[in-house]
C-alpha cells in the first residue's frame, strides 16, 4: 500500500537524523573533554551560551555583539572560523 511506503520512508528519516544527532553529540563531547574549562559544562549549556551571539545589519555595516571568553573557548575549541570579529566590519 502507497501509505506504507511513506511511513516506511518517514521512519528511514528519523533513524538516519537519530543517527547523524548522535555522532554530532558524541563529537561534541570528545571537543569538551578535552578542553579543561568545557569538560565542566553541559552541552546545553555549551549551546545556550553561543545562542546568545547576536548579528545586527546598519547599512552596510554589520556588527556582532561581544564574545564571552566562553564563546571564544568554544570557537577556539572546536575550530570554528568566526566570520565575526568583536567590532563592525565593512
Amino acid at each position: 500500500c502507497s501509505s506504507d511506503l511513506h511511513s516506511e520512508d518517514g521512519i528511514e528519516s528519523k533513524v538516519f537524523l537519530v543517527f547523524l544527532s548522535l555522532i554530532l553529540k558524541l563529537e561534541m563531547s570528545n571537543v569538551m573533554l578535552n578542553d579543561p574549562v568545557l569538560r565542566s559544562k553541559s552541552r546545553t549549556e555549551i549551546i545556550e551560551e553561543m545562542a546568545i551571539l547576536r548579528r545586527t545589519k546598519i547599512g552596510k555595516s554589520t556588527v556582532y555583539s561581544e564574545r564571552t571568553k566562553l564563546q571564544k573557548r568554544i570557537i577556539s575549541a572546536f575550530g570554528i572560523e568566526a566570520p565575526f570579529k568583536d567590532t563592525a566590519e565593512q
